[in-house]
Order: C-alpha cells, then structure tokens, then sequence
C-alpha cells in the first residue's frame, strides 16, 4: 500500500539520541500504527514522567490512526 514501517531498533537509537523531556511536545506525522510513539512514551514512562501529556500523532490511513489509539490506550492501561 506505499507504506513503509521503521525498524524498531531505528527507532529505538533515534529516542535514545533526542533524550526527550518531559515538556517537549512530540509529533509523528507518519505515525502509521505508532511504534515510534509507542517508544516515546515507554521512554518517558520509564524516566517517571507524564507520557501522554504532549504526544500526538497523524496518518492519512484511519485504520492505521485506530491502531495507533488503541496501542497508545492499552500501554497506557497497562503500565499505570
């Protein structure tokens, strides 16, 4: 369908090399089915800072932007 996924250990280097805070407001706007912000807010999460407070997202694919919700929405449940 013209889409492409990155790598998850791309993704992982590129969170590791930002070393976001927890003010930054962060934006993928290719997210697909958000592993990159997924990443983003297993990071923050694990410097004991809000994730969800400035994370967003956007996709021309609804379904994608669906799995993208509910992944966020599931780690989001599971990890408080």
């Amino acid at each position: 369908g013209g889409q492409f996924y990155t790598p998850i250990e791309v993704v992982d280097y590129i969170i590791k090399f930002l070393d976001i805070k927890e003010n930054e407001t962060i934006l993928d706007p290719t997210c697909g089915c958000g592993v990159f912000l997924s990443s983003v807010y297993d990071d923050l999460f694990k410097k004991n800072k809000n994730p969800l407070k400035h994370i967003y997202g956007v996709d021309l694919n609804n379904e994608a932007l669906k799995i993208t919700k509910l992944n966020l929405y599931l780690k989001n449940q599971y990890l408080k």
